[in-house]
């Protein structure tokens, strides 16, 4: 299942035929501001600035491109297990910082090719890359009120706990009414949960003022670090089927979670059936 939502439209490809391309603009950005920096261009300080400081954000893409993208490091059942090793009850599925680490440099840098844009530019172009600083900063503001706060997934025979970038809530399975596969925010592919209106089960935390409430709770496969279609079917599952729920209690991390053959041997409704339709694990994946 794609992470991001130009893979969900173009495919996985793309990613890998960009970033080729993007490598060779970061190269050729770098080579332009040493050149200009060793004087052998008439840019501008401000200018030379901006360029080297651009050149270092294109080789952040790059990284960014990788880490978040191509780059999907997956927890084995054993690697679960010993996450879960003091549990008595419930799994704990614990989430990277790879994508709040990656993505908080990112803003950062960001900032400072507007910064350097803002101090390189002159005329009616300063009120426009002021706006743009601005809007970054309280978007750097946004990301760094989250930067140190863990994201993981608790699932238990009552219900799952989630932890994700704006906030943290609990939820019994009962007051779930729909699980859908769609773009979330920045761009990736979330797991978006409905929810029973005035669910009494619900508790909340959320962890900035920018935080928007809505009716639904999203899951972030990608910062889970499992097959996103493993995962998906056994939310399903918990859902529809309450007996399934009891292998959460045993103190054991269910195989369904890291294991095709098993995840797909008990998958059933008619969710479940219009995923596997569109997509497949990712060991079958060519």
């Amino acid at each position: 299942m794609p992470v991001a939502a130009f893979e969900m439209i173009f495919g996985r490809v793309v990613f890998w035929l960009a970033l080729p391309v993007n490598v060779a603009i970061a190269a050729l950005l770098t080579v332009a501001a040493v050149a200009s920096l060793a004087g052998d261009s008439t840019w501008s300080l401000a200018v030379t600035v901006l360029v080297a400081v651009l050149a270092v954000w294109w080789w952040v893409l790059c990284v960014d491109l990788c880490v978040l993208v191509l780059y999907r490091p997956r927890h084995s059942h054993e690697s679960l297990q010993d996450a879960n090793a003091q549990r008595q009850g419930g799994v704990l599925i614990p989430g990277s910082r790879r994508l709040v680490v990656t993505t908080f440099v990112a803003a950062l840098l960001t900032l400072a090719v507007l910064v350097a844009a803002l101090w390189a530019v002159d005329g009616g172009w300063v009120i426009v890359m002021a706006i743009l600083v601005a809007g970054m900063a309280l978007v750097v503001v946004d990301f760094a009120l989250t930067v140190r706060r863990p994201r993981f997934l608790e699932l238990t025979r009552d219900g799952f706990s989630v932890a994700v970038f704006r906030g943290q809530w609990t939820l019994a399975w009962d007051d779930v009414t729909s699980i859908a596969f769609v773009q979330g925010m920045n761009g990736t592919m979330v797991f978006r949960l409905g929810l029973v209106p005035g669910a009494a089960s619900l508790t909340q935390q959320w962890r900035h003022p920018f935080a928007r409430r809505k009716d639904s709770i999203d899951v972030e496969p990608i910062a889970l670090d499992l097959d996103p279609l493993l995962l998906m079917l056994a939310l399903l599952l918990y859902r529809d089927v309450p007996q399934a729920r009891e292998e959460l209690a045993q103190g054991q991390v269910p195989v369904r979670l890291t294991d095709a053959n098993r995840a797909l041997s008990s998958a059933s409704g008619p969710a479940s059936e219009q995923l596997l339709k569109r997509f497949k694990p990712e060991r079958s994946q060519a």
